[in-house]
């Protein structure tokens, strides 16, 4: 009985990495023509420096080389932008500490911030590069408005030396670049949730059906489990053969996510089609007229989509490192055929 609810388990575990790693391809694309990360990553940089201390930071030279190259768009990104009336930001969608501890250097040394008569932010910063005591004297932490003067000026006071002032400023930003992320990744997991219900409704799959119907056919079940340890072995072996890759060239969906080799991404696709056609899912003859017999029934069928939605939600690497850890329990947990009795 708990070998069944294991398999089951199994299938449903590897139900959602098939989903996840499509719905998360559908969400790259879309991020990637409408420069999400630039966007979210312009939005940062106006809420620390302010709109206009941010328009003279995207002018600087360390930043302006960070941007990508302007290129015309294919045709589909033509229309998909006219029909959206949506022009993506022509800014980086990610900025090194250094270049950023930089750039603020290099604003604060030409004067930029300079624009009230409370702090002479350039030379007090000259004062600090150049060693000098007494910077502290000339300058003021009364606070006006919370701007990003009193953030370089409460820095500048508690730094005894350049060395000091770079490493709280750069601390400051990768906190605020952290926050950032996760800005980012609650906005990725809307996006997910949406695509997976218009998945999970156009290809009516509902996850308590597939846990029936695993459940009730052996067959299925064992032809599901079959293929989903195939699909972990042959993908987390490819990890272990790149273990200092990085966290995004570890997951399966890098291949769907990456621009660079198309053959492999397109056997990929097929692997994944080749995968999705063995499961329980799908609109068949009286799958519609089934649903429609009682207002229950249709409640249950959206219930179960939800579900999926849900599930998809938590993202590929969540479900592709759980559905490992359900292999090996299985594996681990069955007798060898000669000392079962």
């Amino acid at each position: 009985m708990l070998g069944i609810i294991l398999d089951v388990a199994v299938g449903l575990v590897f139900t959602y990495v098939l989903l996840s790693l499509i719905c998360s391809c559908i969400v790259e694309c879309i991020s990637a023509i409408f420069k999400f990360r630039a966007k979210n990553l312009q939005k940062v940089i106006e809420n620390i420096l302010g709109k206009d201390y941010a328009a003279e930071f995207w002018k600087q030279p360390l930043i302006k080389s960070l941007s990508p190259p302007s290129k015309e768009p294919s045709y589909i990104v033509k229309f998909l932008l006219a029909i959206f009336k949506f022009r993506p930001p022509r800014k980086p969608s990610y900025i090194p500490v250094e270049n950023f501890i930089a750039t603020i250097e290099n604003m604060i040394l030409s004067g930029f911030f300079d624009k009230n008569d409370r702090i002479n932010f350039k030379e007090v910063l000259k004062a600090l590069i150049e060693g000098k005591e007494g910077h502290r004297t000339s300058i003021s932490l009364e606070t006006k408005g919370g701007g990003f003067e009193d953030t370089i000026a409460y820095f500048l006071y508690k730094s005894s030396s350049i060395e000091e002032f770079r490493r709280d400023l750069g601390k400051w930003y990768e906190n605020v670049r952290h926050r950032a992320q996760g800005w980012y990744k609650r906005k990725v997991l809307k996006y997910l949730f949406a695509f997976g219900f218009i998945l999970a409704l156009l290809g009516n799959i509902d996850t308590m059906q597939v846990a029936k119907t695993l459940y009730a056919n052996s067959f299925l079940r064992e032809s599901v489990v079959e293929q989903a340890t195939e699909f972990w072995k042959r993908h987390s072996s490819q990890q272990n053969e790149n273990p200092t890759g990085s966290q995004n060239k570890k997951m399966p969906d890098s291949r769907l996510n990456s621009r660079q080799n198309t053959k492999g991404k397109q056997d990929f696709i097929a692997e994944l089609d080749a995968h999705l056609k063995i499961l329980p899912i799908g609109w068949h003859e009286g799958s519609f007229s089934v649903i429609t017999k009682s207002p229950l029934l249709f409640f249950e069928k959206i219930l179960g989509w939800l579900i999926t939605a849900v599930a998809v939600s938590f993202g590929a690497p969540f479900w592709f490192d759980l559905l490992g850890k359900l292999v090996n329990l299985r594996t681990t947990g069955r007798k060898p055929e000669g000392l079962r009795e």
